[in-house]
């Protein structure tokens, strides 16, 4: 008796181990949409998504570095400069140091004492492809431009942090691109070119080139609320065209209504 109740049991366990025709049929057709969506048009949609939330997720911690050093700093953004008199040919020598270099120490990124091989930090957008010409240079890459009104510079009183009118559609920083380079997919080094630098952005019609519209045609774009938005331009597929429903300042207009 005992040793039938143990058949029994044997062939039970096998039965519960074993998969039944149906089940190899789904687990064959999960595999193949898997394999599809690795090969096909599907695999570039989900990179583009997560390159895009990449992207996001670096601006929303510089936007958070933003607003630290505002608060140590009575309510001032960085400067386009930190010393518009210093011998700026290099920032990374200290002198003359850029917006992004004023916020390394509220970001966690090493301080630069001196030019180290190309890397990736959370200023690159993951979106970006580097540059052919800086692809051997010793720079720390930079995917993003700052809204020349928001800082203090020789030219502009800036913004103050919490002040600021229509934060929410009032841009800070935004999506990059060499305007020279493949469309919508550079990005540039981390140098001290002063004010004369796209890593600073003036709205004007020559400058809207180096905003990327990198993550299917649209850029993304942190305001000076904090959060962030996808934006396309006006007219699409116009390089000189501004992004939709974005203000240069507290009190401009709208650059289109909805």
């Amino acid at each position: 008796m005992k040793a039938r109740a143990h058949q029994i049991s044997k062939r039970r366990t096998a039965s519960e181990r074993a998969f039944t025709l149906i089940e190899i049929f789904v687990v064959t057709a999960i595999l193949l949409v898997l394999l599809a969506l690795g090969l096909g048009p599907g695999a570039q949609i989900l990179r583009e998504g997560t390159s895009s939330a990449g992207c996001v997720s670096n601006l929303r911690q510089i936007g958070t570095a933003f607003h630290m050093y505002a608060a140590e700093h009575n309510g001032d953004y960085p400067p386009i400069a930190g010393d518009s008199s210093a011998d700026s040919k290099d920032a990374q020598d200290g002198k003359g140091l850029q917006w992004d270099q004023q916020l390394v120490p509220y970001l966690g990124i090493p301080v630069q004492k001196a030019k180290t091989p190309l890397r990736r930090t959370v200023y690159c957008c993951p979106a970006s492809i580097a540059d052919p010409s800086y692809a051997n240079k010793p720079v720390v890459l930079l995917s993003y431009t700052y809204n020349i009104n928001i800082g203090k510079s020789e030219d502009t009183p800036g913004v103050k942090a919490g002040n600021a009118a229509n934060a929410s559609s009032v841009m800070l920083l935004a999506d990059l691109q060499l305007a020279s380079s493949t469309p919508g997919r550079s990005y540039v080094p981390q140098t001290g070119q002063g004010r004369n630098n796209s890593i600073v952005f003036r709205p004007a019609t020559s400058y809207y080139r180096f905003l990327a519209d990198r993550h299917r045609d649209r850029m993304n774009i942190l305001f000076l609320d904090g959060h962030v938005d996808p934006r396309s331009r006006v007219t699409e597929g116009d390089p000189t065209s501004p992004p939709r429903n974005v203000r240069w300042t507290p009190d401009g207009p709208l650059t289109s209504q909805p």
